[in-house]
């Protein structure tokens, strides 16, 4: 029984870990809240955003405020805005082009809560109805949808208390907290696929969107690089299409290997694909541009792997 017990003890230690956000940011913004009222200063509205933020804090992604977004004037928002999808999406991205680290968000999640009233004879019947959807800002992604599978159930209001919209918001308050539980449980659900782990010991579940800039390389330089990128290396998701030249060629890359690797990868493609010694490439990170220059680089590196594995 208690070798049982502890079995027990491990196995819920490792489900509960598994299910944590890793401390990936994100960012909760609701549209269209409700036929209640769509303000965001509405104390029911206002409740449940508070709720939920919480509840995502308590499952280990860091949550971003999106009034602090709001109230910066170069996003052109402020905290008064009504939000539909597009509008949302616009202000978390602008976070994220702003390069901010305290403002851009990996992943934004949207949530709608509709209440439905219905008259009836000795009261008003509220339904509760809520909607959500996750993206990867980072990989611009859809993650996919959610919405509540048991219902978030109904609030009864009297006769008097459905007169006064004090009365109607005090009553929705009481449901904020069941909604917010929801919410981040279900939304977490399609956040984990970001944290998830790959069975490659190069790659995790966080993709990130990379440009290369090829300078000073033919075009079948690159498109030969490009081949060995796709096919060989870990965690590739996808790359874009090629543009320019001779010369000059960029194309964007996604994947879930870590800056360190793309690095360390690209010399060891040069050097296996085109022949190109360490010394004489020159590779530079500018945020997500990679700048890659044929032009006798002197910079070395001593610790350098020759093998042709990419790992």
């Amino acid at each position: 029984m208690r070798q049982l017990w502890l079995i027990l003890c491990l196995l819920a230690f490792g489900c509960a870990h598994a299910q944590t956000g890793s401390g990936i940011s994100v960012m909760v913004i609701p549209y269209e809240d409700s036929e209640v009222d769509s303000d965001h200063a509405n104390s029911v509205n206002k409740s449940m955003n508070t709720h939920i933020m919480d509840q995502f804090n308590r499952k280990n992604f860091r949550v971003i405020p999106w009034e602090n977004v709001a109230v910066d004037s170069s996003s052109g928002s402020d905290l008064n805005m009504k939000f539909d999808k597009t509008r949302a999406i616009k202000l978390a991205r602008a976070a994220v082009d702003s390069g901010d680290p305290d403002l851009a968000a990996r992943a934004l999640v949207l949530y709608k809560v509709n209440f439905l009233f219905e008259r009836e004879e000795f009261g008003t019947k509220v339904k509760i109805e809520l909607y959500g959807e996750v993206h990867d800002l980072e990989a611009r992604r859809f993650l996919g949808e959610f919405s509540d599978p048991t219902g978030a159930g109904t609030v009864r209001l009297g006769k008097d208390c459905a007169k006064k919209p004090e009365c109607v918001e005090m009553e929705l308050r009481k449901k904020a907290r069941d909604i917010a539980v929801i919410v981040a449980n279900q939304g977490s659900r399609k956040l984990y696929k970001l944290t998830s782990k790959s069975d490659s010991g190069s790659s995790g579940g966080l993709a990130n969107t990379f440009k290369f800039r090829f300078e000073n390389l033919s075009m079948d330089q690159v498109l030969d690089l490009k081949s060995e990128i796709d096919d060989k290396w870990p965690g590739a998701q996808r790359s874009g299409m090629i543009t320019g030249g001779d010369g000059l060629v960029t194309f964007d890359y996604v994947t879930t290997a870590p800056q360190e690797k793309i690095v360390k990868w690209t010399y060891k493609a040069a050097r296996k694909i085109l022949n190109i010694p360490r010394d004489e490439l020159d590779i530079r990170f500018t945020r997500k541009l990679i700048s890659v220059s044929y032009n006798g680089s002197t910079i070395t590196d001593n610790d350098m792997d020759d093998s042709d594995e990419y790992r």
